[in-house]
């Protein structure tokens, strides 16, 4: 590895951003950021609030920006792995969590990779670890499938075919969806899943209004309707024969 190039470093976010970082996130993160030349992020907003949290080598509005999110193109990638290849440190932060889990980055790591470039993770906060574990499913095996599609039909091939694997595969499966969209997809897995399949769902991890709940998807039809709207969630299935 040429001595020359310089890293890229894996940063982890807070799942709630009321939280304070120097409780929640591990200390290690506090000197990689201290390292940092630049960030790649998926918001010019949430890169900002996140470089205020902590001690750099010049002033937050001094460290450049670069956008890596679901509007990026393939051929971004390399351009922004410029800069670590001229020797800089940069950091990719996702907006929460840790990045490349249900989140644009792995091909930028990937990519990295190929390159030869240095590449660090900082341990920190998962929504989809926190969920397995605060759901009470199975999670000797699981499955994540990122976002579930907005077209109402393709939402329902979409569960459907997430419980026949859960079926085959014994493994808890997991999707998530835009706060905003929490509701469709609530109904969704109402209107579509067996009654007798497990449905969990985790919202606001880590945060004071932290919510997890699991039942049969029959009881969920008889329950009152909980309040999904705007809240960060994670959506679990898990179904036998």
């Amino acid at each position: 590895m040429d001595d020359k190039l310089g890293e890229l470093l894996l940063l982890p976010n807070l799942l709630s951003q009321d939280l304070d970082p120097q409780v929640h996130l591990p200390l290690a993160l506090n000197d990689a950021m201290e390292r940092i030349d630049g960030l790649i992020a998926e918001s010019e907003g949430g890169a900002r609030r996140f470089l205020k949290r902590f001690k750099l080598k010049k002033a937050p509005h001094l460290i450049p920006v670069a956008l890596l999110n679901e509007h990026s193109q393939a051929k971004d990638v390399d351009w922004l792995l410029e800069p670590v290849e001229a020797g800089e440190c940069w950091g990719l932060v996702s907006d929460a969590g840790v990045p490349c889990l249900a989140d644009p980055g792995s091909n930028l790591v990937y990519r990295a990779r190929l390159k030869g470039l240095r590449v660090k993770a900082i341990p920190g906060p998962s929504s989809l670890v926190m969920a397995l574990v605060l759901s009470g499913l199975p999670a000797q095996a699981f499955a994540s499938h990122g976002y579930m599609p907005r077209d109402a039909g393709k939402r329902t091939e979409f569960l459907r075919n997430m419980e026949q694997r859960a079926i085959r595969d014994r493994g808890t499966q997991v999707f998530f969806e835009a706060p905003y969209r929490n509701m469709h997809a609530f109904d969704a897995c109402l209107e579509t899943l067996n009654p007798k399949t497990l449905l969990a769902i985790a919202c606001d991890l880590t945060g004071e209004s932290e919510w997890v709940q699991c039942l049969p998807v029959e009881m969920w039809r008889k329950a009152p309707r909980p309040q999904l709207e705007k809240r960060p969630a994670v959506f679990l299935v898990y179904a036998k024969n």
